[in-house]
């Protein structure tokens, strides 16, 4: 079991995605008793700070990014979908438009190889000189 989904079954979905937006990306460690002035406590709560020391209680833990980057790239999604440019969403998220671009296209994992780029082409609707490309007829 990863350690996300741990976070999620110990402090719930939105907490954890507060963790994320806050420390992700890196390790914290995490006390078996919080202190009411510690800064996860500031960020989660005292509660869920408790239910977190129960389950990690004095151990470094990595805390991942990939929920708080999912709900990014929503965002960044439905904002392109509402009319906003692509460069406009680009400067409001910190990112250049040919990330914003991969990520409307569901680009947003890196790949790599042959695939990768027949698919990146289909999708922007490019024609290919070579036949057996996924989706095109063959050329007799």
């Amino acid at each position: 079991m990863s350690v996300e989904n741990e976070l999620v079954r110990a402090i719930g979905r939105a907490k954890t995605l507060e963790l994320e937006q806050a420390f992700g990306g890196g390790r914290k460690y995490l006390a078996r008793q919080p202190r009411p002035d510690s800064d996860i406590v500031r960020v989660i709560g005292l509660a869920a700070a408790e239910a977190l020391g129960q389950w990690f209680g004095g151990m470094q833990v990595y805390i991942p990014q990939t929920l708080a980057l999912i709900e990014r790239n929503r965002g960044i999604v439905r904002d392109v979908l509402c009319g906003d440019s692509k460069t406009t969403v680009a400067q409001r998220y910190g990112l250049v438009p040919r990330t914003i671009r991969g990520i409307c296209q569901g680009l947003d994992t890196p790949q790599a190889g042959l695939n990768a780029r027949r698919r990146r082409c289909l999708i922007q609707g490019h024609r290919h000189e070579r036949a057996g490309y996924p989706g095109e007829p063959d050329r007799a």
